[in-house]
């Protein structure tokens, strides 16, 4: 995602507005997920005399699976942001550089969603997960096995119970 910023590098302290949502086919992906939908941005910029100062939201749709039941959902992100841009970034405070008169989000926006992605997916805060002992759905109700470990009779991992000893 590019963003020209010739207007602003060259009206110094004026507010400039940005809106544009871009599906990442291209983008390097380095995150290990799948969007579901083009990533929105939504920001205001200005250049202070040193750096172009962006400040907005972002929005990302993400194809998650939970971690819990393993069932496929959509994981939505709205993102606050404030990050700048310099011809000379100082990697210290967090810069990100640019050449010319455009600037590239890219990194910036995946750097956003990284830092913000859970470290574990759930479809939703109380999931019960999977019965550990026969695998059934335990948000779809209860599957008859006993909390002591005891298995119901129809279970078909059953024959696998002494397959290690």
């Amino acid at each position: 995602m590019k963003q020209s910023v010739e207007q602003a590098l060259e009206n110094m302290g004026r507010v400039y507005a940005l809106e544009a949502a871009e599906m990442p086919v291209d983008w390097e992906d380095p995150l290990d997920v799948s969007f579901a939908s083009p990533i929105a941005v939504k920001a205001e910029y200005v250049f202070d005399g040193k750096a172009v100062i962006f400040r907005g939201t972002i929005h990302a749709d993400i194809q998650a699976q939970c971690g819990s039941c393993l069932k496929e959902f959509l994981y939505s992100m709205d993102i606050p942001f404030a990050d700048a841009f310099s011809r000379e970034p100082d990697e210290e405070e967090g810069e990100y550089g640019f050449d010319g008169e455009e600037v590239l989000l890219d990194k910036m926006i995946l750097d956003e969603i990284s830092l913000h992605l859970p470290v574990r997916f759930l479809c939703r805060e109380d999931c019960k997960g999977l019965c550990p002992i026969c695998g059934k759905d335990r948000n779809a109700g209860p599957c008859g096995c006993k909390p002591n470990g005891e298995v119901k009779k129809d279970n078909p991992f059953e024959k696998l119970k002494g397959l290690f000893d």
